[in-house]
């Protein structure tokens, strides 16, 4: 078991979520990317 697994990929899912924060304005399109990530990072929770 690697412990940077799990690590590695809750990382790269805030940072994803993170960089689409920051990228799409909080107007309304960072509902794209942070979905996305979300998807991404939590697949087993469905957001549509």
């Amino acid at each position: 078991m690697n412990p940077f697994g799990k690590a590695g990929l809750v990382g790269g899912a805030v940072s994803a979520a993170a960089l689409g924060a920051l990228a799409g304005s909080p107007s309304g399109t960072v509902r794209s990317p942070a979905a996305v990530a979300g998807e991404i990072g939590t697949p087993r929770r469905t957001s549509g």
